[in-house]
């Protein structure tokens, strides 16, 4: 297992193996003839960007795992070395002394490396590409701000290959199925977001309740039954719970489900105005909900970015 795709292995644990998700909406259809010479270009800078942000994403996301993890271990540690002394050496004292040596080291590591800056940056970027055949709605305000060089040539192009566009019957066909692609796919990508976050509170909040009871039940026994394991007991089940929940508090769990299950309402309303205006033939309806769907999405990252960015890796 790579240490970054540790996130990616505690998220599969805490999911109920029968939580159901909507599936995508399937092949996406191709851009309209009039990007043909900007597609490869605009696919190949996306997906650079798009996968870099993947990773800065699961690494950042692990060393929180991680970090947090490795705090309730060295709690056990420290207790187990009270507990169970381990003769001459001492055992237990190495395993705290390393495991916080750890998570000074995944600390130093994210900060030096700016794991989080990179991951907002890359996603800004393949964000602003994913919409760019929306060129002609991008306007040069905070929100599309970039620092990408090959992003002012793009959209340069993109405006060009725009130019006339929206009275041109034909663009407008090709252009209503890949905006109508577009839009299910974020739905589905915002439904599957908003149900694994609120189940894996959900599973969260059930395993620190159990934890909670079998912590107050070895409390209430240990005033009769004086014993050191109850004594671990007592210490430890709490250290694990409050590092569950301060992981998914540091990863804004629960905001980010609340802003998914409002994005995916929103983004099923400009799915059926498209449904209606395609089938009434109003090209000027169609255009609108085009840079409809441009400013919601980009108002989204703007305030996931704004959720996510004072979030750093933490030392504790």
């Amino acid at each position: 297992m790579k240490p970054h795709n540790f996130h990616r292995h505690v998220r599969s644990v805490l999911l109920p193996r029968n939580i159901v998700i909507v599936a995508g909406p399937g092949v996406k259809p191709k851009l309209p003839q009039r990007f043909a010479g900007l597609n490869a270009k605009l696919e190949e800078t996306f997906k650079k960007h798009d996968d870099a942000a993947t990773e800065t994403s699961a690494r950042y996301r692990s060393a929180v795992w991680m970090i947090y993890g490795l705090t309730a271990l060295a709690t056990a540690s420290a207790l187990l070395n009270v507990v169970y002394p381990h003769g001459e050496v001492p055992l237990w004292s190495m395993l705290e002394v390393a495991m916080i040596a750890a998570i000074f080291l995944l600390y130093s590591t994210a900060r030096r490396r700016d794991w989080l800056e990179h991951w907002l940056e890359d996603r800004r970027h393949a964000e602003l590409l994913r919409y760019l055949p929306l060129a002609e709605s991008l306007p040069e305000d905070p929100e599309t701000r970039t620092s990408l060089p090959e992003f002012g040539e793009l959209r340069s192009e993109a405006r060009a290959s725009l130019a006339g566009a929206w009275q041109d019957d034909a663009f407008v066909a090709e252009a209503v199925p890949w905006l109508a692609h577009l839009l299910a796919d974020q739905q589905a990508y915002h439904h599957k977001r908003y149900h694994e976050e609120e189940a894996i509170q959900h599973r969260v909040h059930k395993i620190s309740s159990w934890l909670f009871v079998i912590t107050g039940a070895a409390a209430v026994t240990h005033l009769w039954i004086h014993t050191e394991w109850l004594t671990l007991v007592t210490a430890t089940l709490p250290a694990i719970g409050a590092a569950l929940n301060g992981a998914l508090a540091q990863l804004e769990s629960q905001r980010l489900a609340r802003m998914s299950s409002g994005l995916e309402q929103q983004l099923q309303t400009l799915g059926d105005r498209l449904q209606a205006a395609s089938q009434a033939g109003d090209r000027l309806a169609i255009q609108t909900i085009a840079r409809d769907s441009l400013r919601l999405v980009m108002r989204e990252h703007e305030e996931w970015r704004q959720t996510v960015e004072k979030r750093e890796v933490p030392l504790a």
